[in-house]
């Protein structure tokens, strides 16, 4: 595996100060998102019971610098006040997350640019035996649609590698710090989507691997038919290559659907594991806020559910990338082949100048 991304890694280097950059603004959307939500509690104790005492610390803080601004003890304008820095702080952090993804846009583009380059390349300088056997409509094929499929998939999937993780990590600290038993009871659930994406993410890299040596032997095929398209006239042997067209059109075209449906799963299914976590943790705090002795407010557990809640989706975005990942390195495999090849020697200058 890790020579297999090494060229990989080998074409992002020079892309790490970027890649950073992406971190950090990702990192700043994150905690502008936590402060957006821990305004929830402060809100809802001005709704349900009209005072503001007794809030958690983060809250209270948030409390302490709004009093500054307005008149805390009114109730309508702490409403007011706290809802339009919500829609402040949540504008800011779209504007950070946005600026994550215009830097990672050019990151793509650029590395991508330099793979095709790369590779035509290698095909100019490989030896003439090494395409002795070897079908040019799959040549095409590497050169083309894998090297598409690799900005598809993993460098589609290279920002919510970089991102979610660390989302998800400061969304767990904040969970551990209002409840830390309700979040323990959480993190016991989650790991169960993981296993059961990842299974499903090592089936789906085997069927897109095989969908690619399916596509070679269709574009082989139709490279094939032009070349010869005159012998096949003349022998009146249109019918005979189309049905082999067909037939390799229909091995890939189901094949491709495996490699669909499959990806498609990964979505759907993890959504469903988390939303079966939620409603768990739904139950198992409810638990604590209605008990005789009560280790959590109603007003704290809101704002608990509503970020637990923006966990799933990081969550659902990582295992989706894990899996769209794994497809990618099936097409990395392929270019690989091709740029490990050995070049065919080339002959000093002196030398070449002799033979003319």
């Amino acid at each position: 595996m890790r020579r297999k991304t090494g060229f990989l890694f080998y074409l992002l280097r020079r892309y790490y100060g970027r890649l950073l950059l992406v971190f950090l603004f990702n990192t700043v959307s994150v905690l502008l998102s936590i402060a957006v939500f821990m305004m929830i509690e402060p809100f809802c104790r001005l709704l349900f019971r009209g005072t503001l005492d007794g809030l958690s610390p983060v809250s209270a803080f948030f409390v302490s610098e709004l009093s500054r601004v307005v008149d805390v003890t009114a109730m309508g304008q702490s409403v007011a006040a706290l809802v339009v820095v919500a829609i402040l702080l949540y504008l800011l952090k779209n504007l950070t997350g946005y600026a994550a993804q215009w830097v990672m846009a050019s990151v793509r583009g650029d590395v991508l640019y330099t793979l095709r380059n790369r590779l035509y390349e290698k095909v100019v300088h490989l030896p003439l035996g090494y395409f002795t056997g070897r079908r040019s409509g799959d040549m095409v094929s590497r050169a083309v649609n894998d090297a598409h499929d690799i900005e598809y998939t993993i460098l589609g999937a290279l920002r919510s590698l970089i991102v979610e993780p660390v989302t998800v990590l400061f969304y767990i600290a904040v969970l551990f710090y209002i409840h830390a038993r309700l979040s323990l009871y959480a993190l016991l659930l989650l790991p169960v989507s993981f296993l059961v994406i990842g299974r499903l993410s090592h089936s789906l890299r085997r069927d897109a691997r095989t969908s690619k040596l399916r596509l070679g032997d269709l574009l082989s095929h139709v490279e094939e038919t032009l070349a010869g398209l005159r012998v096949i006239k003349g022998f009146n042997a249109q019918g005979h290559a189309r049905r082999v067209f067909d037939r390799h059109n229909v091995r890939f075209s189901d094949q491709q659907r495996k490699v669909y449906r499959k990806a498609d799963l990964a979505s759907p299914l993890s959504e469903f594991l988390g939303v079966t976590v939620v409603m768990a943790v739904l139950v198992i705090g409810g638990i604590q806020v209605l008990s005789p002795t009560p280790t959590l407010t109603a007003e704290l557990f809101i704002t608990y559910i509503a970020m637990f809640s923006q966990v799933i989706n990081p969550v659902k975005s990582l295992s989706t990338a894990v899996a769209s990942y794994k497809r990618g390195l099936s097409a990395l495999d392929r270019i690989n082949e091709v740029l490990d090849a050995g070049e065919e020697p080339v002959a000093p200058a002196q030398d070449r100048k002799s033979v003319v």
